[in-house]
């Protein structure tokens, strides 16, 4: 069944929440609205997170992501982001993607 087939994402979802420490007014920044990605989103905002930022590369993907909840969403493949020299943006996605990894990698 449908239901069961989204089991197994749901979990991986809430355990990355989980594991990035998602609460009532934390920032997140999730890369990839995909099936995955988008579980993510929702375990976040289940667990209280209120500035969630989704990036991808395919806009039917971030409109999905802003109908469940997103705060907003960045389009990665947008010559805007990759040229404008928007570099607050792309150092805080960075500067959270690396901390993110010193806590899963220490």
């Amino acid at each position: 069944t449908m239901e069961a087939a989204l089991v197994e994402p749901a979990a991986v979802g809430m355990h990355a929440a989980i594991l990035g420490e998602a609460r009532l007014g934390k920032s997140i920044v999730i890369l990839g609205a995909g099936t995955i990605g988008l579980m993510v989103l929702q375990a976040c905002k289940s667990l209280g997170a209120t500035d969630i930022t989704v990036v991808d590369v395919m806009d039917k993907r971030l409109d999905l992501a802003k109908e469940l909840g997103a705060s907003r969403t960045i389009n990665g493949a947008s010559p805007l982001i990759i040229s404008s020299g928007n570099f607050f943006q792309i150092y805080s996605i960075l500067s959270y993607i690396t901390n993110f990894l010193r806590k899963i990698f220490k």
